[in-house]
């Protein structure tokens, strides 16, 4: 009795038990099943999510990039549009490309031209080194433009223009520049000009002399020189005199500077035989020296008073006749007690020339 009652229960149960199964699935273990699903699907809409947000983030940061490009090129247009708009600086592109077209356009053209001048610079090249000038440009210029000084100078040549007659004037400047060294006289225009002129000036004056040589003309014209400056010296030394009478020098010294400094013609050295005479160095008056009637004396050559007497007469003679003095400069070369010697050699020099005692050695 007992057993059935517990077999019915169980069976009772059973029935119940099955009555609460879907698809053999109790409602948990159907519910925890949902909710497993429902956590795929959040998972899978949490990483669209998360995907979306990456793909704004870069959205956003490519924005910020864009953005910054647009400030920074705002800027660069407000520092070069100085308060222009867009429109006006369009235009302005559009004329800096037209006057950019003008110049590439101009400087082929120079380009054309330059090639044009090279050849002719290198034809010009070729004539000038064939006629020994200097080949560069500058240097053909200079000689172009030499040659015209010389043809106003000459008056005897025309203008030049083309290439053959540019090669016949620089033939022509080569004869006159070997001209002018042969005459002694700087190859340049403006020397030739001036030769010219004095050449002019003294073909007058030639022709108050006659038919005299040209050597004896040129001799009286050095002569008169060389006593127009004598006698400027001469009036310098006789101020001189004038503002130290008393001195024993009456007549102006034959040889004198133009501030009246006097010229020494000899050195005389008096000795104990007689007097030794040398002639001084001064090369302004080597020239004057040789036309002088010194040929009688005897230069570094031991002489007695006689002698020197003698041989100095005609230069003395001269300087009377020219109413001047020469001067020498006298050293004592006799013994301490030759007094009386040396006296008597000081006055024989003293008889033909005024004197300078000098205390230099000889």
């Amino acid at each position: 009795m007992v057993s059935q009652r517990v077999g019915s229960n169980i069976a009772a149960q059973g029935a119940s038990y099955r009555k609460g199964l879907v698809l053999g699935l109790t409602m948990a273990e159907i519910m925890v099943l949902i909710v497993f699903i429902l956590l795929l699907a959040l998972a899978g809409i949490f990483s669209k999510i998360q995907e979306r947000e990456k793909l704004m983030e870069r959205e956003v940061y490519n924005s910020e990039e864009k953005v910054q490009y647009l400030t920074d090129l705002l800027e660069k247009y407000e520092q070069i549009s100085n308060g222009k708009s867009v429109q006006d600086l369009a235009r302005e592109l559009v004329l800096a490309q037209r006057q950019l077209s003008v110049a590439n356009a101009k400087n082929t053209e120079l380009e054309a031209k330059n090639e044009t001048s090279e050849a002719l610079i290198n034809d010009l090249k070729t004539l000038a080194e064939e006629m020994n000038f200097d080949p560069s440009p500058e240097a053909i210029i200079q000689a172009l433009n030499e040659l015209k000084t010389f043809k106003q100078v000459t008056a005897s040549l025309g203008e030049s223009g083309s290439f053959n007659e540019i090669q016949r004037a620089l033939k022509q400047l080569t004869e006159f520049r070997e001209l002018a060294n042969n005459a002694g006289i700087d190859p340049t225009p403006q020397s030739v000009g001036r030769a010219l002129e004095d050449a002019e000036r003294i073909k007058k004056g030639l022709e108050g002399f006659g038919e005299k040589p040209i050597e004896e003309v040129i001799q009286e014209i050095k002569n008169v020189q060389m006593d127009n400056n004598n006698i400027k010296g001469q009036m310098a030394n006789l101020k001189r005199k004038l503002d130290s009478v008393g001195k024993g020098t009456e007549m102006p010294s034959c040889w004198a500077k133009e501030d009246g400094t006097v010229e020494y013609i000899y050195d005389v050295a008096l000795t104990s035989d007689g007097m030794k005479v040398r002639e001084t160095d001064i090369p302004n008056r080597a020239e004057e020296r040789k036309n002088l009637p010194v040929s009688q004396i005897s230069l570094n050559q031991g002489m007695d008073s006689r002698e020197f007497l003698t041989s100095t007469r005609p230069l003395f003679e001269w300087s009377k006749e020219k109413e001047c003095r020469f001067f020498v400069r006298v050293y004592d070369l006799t013994k301490l007690d030759e007094k009386a010697i040396y006296k008597n050699r000081l006055r024989d020099v003293e008889s033909h020339f005024y004197k300078l005692i000098s205390t230099e050695n000889y």
